[in-house]
């Protein structure tokens, strides 16, 4: 019998939740209610002390020590910082209104119109509140999509989630290969997110036919408030793929819509290019009016215009068509 071993709590709900048999990622982040950046550092925490090991799948499962190991968990260690709603949302200011109107889940892209705020500054109260514990996002620790009050139950869905629950029929049933078609995604890609959100009971199995396993909506993903109807189903004509340019644009176009702003060295890190070479596409973003840049702490930070945001928009767009 292997000694007792005391966990965190996230650690705790992993290595139950992989008892069960529950090993995919996304479902032990449906199941423990933790986002993914957490339920990830804690699996490597438990392939660290041997109690679970994963293939190449990325399917996770206990070892035979995980399986039969006696565990403690560990008090939450507290922290400091503005935790309240009291203090970070006090009545009256913009995160109270940004809270307000999350009473009911909403895209993150809604906000700014809604409160008449600028998309950075929107950004910085969503990081505060974020980190106080009163919001959460889809599919990530970080809300950058979809969002929610952390109180409230609701299933949120990430981007790509998302179109593949719009792209069923309301009510006839589909194989994976149409709903990838519908979708525009790859079939590998369609099958683990039709799994995540059979784990959320937005779908469900409905037999099978010679061209595979059929799929439907239940009533619950009929009604969820990401379900759009306008995705476009069936073949469209093919469109030209990015040049290796025109990517690399889009990567860093689609990091400042996400950031807010950047510095190049940033951006050069988080995809591994070239420091000289993404200062030279800063600054042929910059000619074309597409990025601008500002000063501040003596380093030279770039940001999209508006007509960058249009940019950016319609280049994922083409890309999500091409996916």
């Amino acid at each position: 019998m292997p000694d007792p071993v005391s966990l965190s709590p996230t650690d705790a709900a992993c290595l139950e939740i992989l008892r069960l048999g529950n090993g995919r990622p996304t479902m032990i982040v449906l199941r423990s209610g933790y986002g993914h950046a957490r339920i990830r550092a804690a699996l490597a925490s438990l392939s660290d002390l041997q109690l679970a090991q994963t293939d190449r799948d990325g399917y996770w499962s206990v070892t035979e020590c995980g399986r039969t190991v006696a565990f403690s968990v560990q008090a939450p260690k507290e922290t400091r910082g503005r935790k309240r709603s009291g203090v970070v949302a006090a009545a009256g200011t913009p995160a109270a209104r940004l809270l307000a109107l999350l009473a009911t889940p909403r895209h993150r892209a809604e906000l700014p119109g809604l409160l008449g705020l600028t998309r950075e500054r929107v950004r910085q109260l969503l990081v505060a509140l974020s980190a106080a514990g009163l919001i959460r996002g889809a599919g990530t620790d970080d809300p950058t999509f979809a969002l929610a009050r952390s109180d409230d139950p609701v299933v949120l869905l990430t981007q790509a989630q998302e179109r593949v629950l719009s792209a069923f029929d309301e009510e006839q049933a589909t194989t994976l290969r149409r709903l990838a078609t519908a979708a525009r995604r790859r079939l590998m890609v369609t099958a683990e997110i039709a799994g995540f959100l059979c784990d959320a009971g937005l779908i469900e199995t409905a037999g099978r036919m010679a061209s595979g396993e059929l799929w439907r909506l239940t009533q619950a993903g009929r009604s969820h408030w990401q379900r759009s109807p306008i995705v476009p189903k069936g073949p469209q004509p093919e469109e030209p793929a990015l040049s290796f340019h025109a990517q690399r644009m889009l990567n860093v176009m689609t990091y400042l819509a996400e950031k807010g702003e950047a510095r190049p060295a940033e951006m050069a890190s988080a995809f591994g290019y070239p420091p000289r070479a993404t200062d030279g596409l800063m600054q042929f973003l910059k000619r074309q009016g597409i990025v601008r840049a500002w000063s501040k702490t003596g380093h030279e930070f770039y940001l999209l215009t508006e007509h960058g945001r249009q940019t950016q928009q319609t280049m994922t767009q083409l890309a999500l068509r091409q996916s």
